[in-house]
């Protein structure tokens, strides 16, 4: 190990090229323990179970309700 550290240190190219292919060996390894897709949701996607309370209006708001923050603020 002594000689190899002494070896990188002489040879700054060698160490330069040694370490960017350590750090892509390493991004593709990563990658193989990561998601094998992504999901794509969008709000067509999803269906409302429970429409007595999440109904939602134009604003986004169940009828009769206020946000958290006016609710708060008042």
């Amino acid at each position: 190990m002594k000689h190899f550290i002494a070896f990188c240190r002489r040879n700054r190219l060698f160490a330069a090229l040694l370490a960017a292919e350590l750090a892509v060996v390493c991004a593709l390894a990563a990658g193989l323990f990561g998601a094998p897709y992504k999901l794509a949701l969008t709000p067509g996607d999803f269906t409302n179970t429970l429409p007595d309370i999440a109904a939602a209006d134009d604003d986004g708001l169940k009828s009769g309700t206020r946000s958290a923050i006016t609710a708060t603020t008042r």
